[in-house]
């Protein structure tokens, strides 16, 4: 919720033109579809089949045909670490196929994220798009 606030914070009075969402992506309900979906650095936390099924789920109920997903997770050569908790790591290939034949790989990249301690964390990016 702080990561909200600070963003709010940030907008000032254009942040009552923001739709403000904070629920538990694993059992969330959408009650709309949206057209676009990003993902900085959650998936990567779900290290059980189960969660990530229960994440794919939600991914796709919310999410209609056309609609764009960005992607950004630990690369192969990433932590295996994060904040005290284990990660997965993918390639962009890797990635592409967790979310299934629903969604088409557009474009990928790699990112060497430097963190405040210095830390390097590579990443890897994807952008797909729902094709059905």
């Amino acid at each position: 919720m702080t990561g909200l606030q600070h963003a709010r914070d940030r907008l000032g009075s254009r942040a009552d033109q923001v739709y403000w969402l904070a629920a538990d992506v694993l059992t969330w309900q959408a009650r709309r579809h949206y057209l676009a979906w990003h993902d900085r650095a959650v998936y990567h936390f779900l290290t059980t089949d189960q969660h990530r099924q229960q994440y794919l789920h939600t991914l796709d109920t919310a999410t209609a045909p056309g609609a764009i997903a960005v992607f950004g997770c630990f690369a192969p050569d990433g932590p295996q670490h994060c904040s005290g908790l284990p990660v997965a790591r993918y390639s962009p290939a890797q990635l592409a196929r967790q979310l299934g034949v629903k969604w088409n790989l557009m474009s990928q990249d790699r990112e060497e994220h430097i963190t405040p301690a210095g830390t390097l964390q590579p990443f890897t990016w994807i952008a797909l798009r729902r094709e059905f």
